[in-house]
């Protein structure tokens, strides 16, 4: 049934996609040039895709239209489009992903059409690394941008991209490439030293004003909460039946800003003043900035942390969370925090980090320091 579903959405997508590409100049002749990005046809969801679909629906309606392949780079799966290109006899041409600039600058390239891993509520959009920068290229070259995704793509709880959590990929991709030896047998080859640092992230977002609509199996709108809105209305009224509820964690949460937590990650023990909020759905989040006090860790960057909002207690005084790593207890009595900073001062400088963070969690959250303990 899922799959049934989904092959229903993605030929939806395909005619509302091609209603689209009909609209688009031809900038050489007759056919239309479109450029993709990684692989959104059937070999990644179902029968058609989700990018490639208009393409499809374009190519089997007698329409001229010629591909330009991104090969999407280190994972190269523009080949595994290429391949299915091939298939379904739709003329196309492998680029590297460097060339994509040229391209779009020099008019060959009629527009760009990418499917995305999650869509936030306000129209942005992640897909694989590369996108963000043909997105900006398109934008300078007036170029049309079209994102497609289906429903499940769209995440109406996220209020925007920045929340949306960027895979960091083995460097090994990155490091070793694979291919067939000269016997055709398949094979990887080194290309950097395996010592070499590698920063090898999945994914980019784009914002919401470099995407010229969204392409979904209901219709096509602009990237923007009331574009999705409009096309998904059930989704505007549970977020209007969220919003009164909202309304009362925000008069709370407004109170907090400019007040100071206590957070640890590993081994880094520092303060932090929540300085931003958003709430969207059942998450809240903050936004903070490290405050620089002797007794507590420096080098920390602005930050911003989520959780469910369903979780805030201790009579609106205190709130914690736990997740992964991570341990935060923001309190909102200034003087107990200047209190636990004072309390930082007197423990030794090469305790163990552990331990730290025992007596300043215990004093944080007690208002006095441990009882020491006795072992026989």
């Amino acid at each position: 049934a899922i799959a049934e579903e989904e092959v229903v959405q993605n030929q939806a997508i395909g005619q509302h996609g091609l209603t689209q590409l009909r609209q688009v100049t031809r900038r050489h002749g007759t056919t239309l040039n479109v450029m993709t990005h990684c692989n959104a046809g059937w070999l990644a969801t179902v029968d058609g895709g989700t990018a490639l679909a208009p393409v499809y629906a374009a190519h089997d309606a007698g329409l001229p239209v010629h591909v330009w392949v991104s090969e999407t780079r280190p994972r190269n799966q523009g080949l595994l489009t290429a391949w299915e290109l091939a298939q379904h006899g739709v003329p196309h041409t492998l680029i590297a992903d460097n060339a994509a600039g040229i391209l779009l600058q020099e008019g060959k390239v009629d527009a760009v059409i990418v499917g995305a891993d999650r869509i936030a509520r306000n129209g942005d959009a992640a897909n694989k690394v590369g996108t963000y920068l043909k997105a900006l290229a398109c934008a300078d070259n007036e170029i049309p941008f079209f994102v497609a995704a289906p429903r499940s793509t769209i995440d109406f709880d996220l209020p925007g991209g920045r929340h949306i959590p960027i895979e960091e990929r083995d460097a090994d991709e990155f490091r070793l490439v694979h291919g067939l030896d000269a016997r055709g047998v398949p094979s990887a080859l080194s290309q950097l030293p395996a010592k070499e640092a590698v920063v090898n992230p999945a994914f980019d977002v784009t914002p919401n004003r470099l995407i010229t609509a969204l392409i979904t199996e209901r219709g096509t709108c602009p990237a923007s909460q009331a574009g999705l809105f409009g096309l998904y209305p059930e989704e505007a009224q549970r977020k209007q039946a969220l919003f009164k509820r909202n309304q009362k964690a925000a008069q709370v949460f407004q109170s907090r800003l400019d007040k100071v937590a206590l957070y640890r990650e590993g081994r880094t023990i520092t303060l932090c003043k929540i300085v931003d909020f958003e709430v969207g759905g059942h998450l809240v989040t903050f936004y903070a900035e490290p405050v620089t006090h002797p007794g507590f860790s420096e080098g920390m960057k602005p930050w911003h942390f989520s959780i469910n909002w369903d979780y805030f207690f201790y009579d609106a005084e205190c709130w914690a969370a736990d997740c992964q790593f991570v341990h935060w207890r923001v309190n909102f009595d200034d003087e107990r925090m200047e209190t636990l900073k004072a309390y930082a001062l007197t423990l030794p400088p090469d305790m163990d980090t552990n331990e730290r963070y025992h007596q300043l969690n215990h004093f944080f959250t007690y208002g006095k320091a441990p009882e020491p303990t006795n072992l026989p």
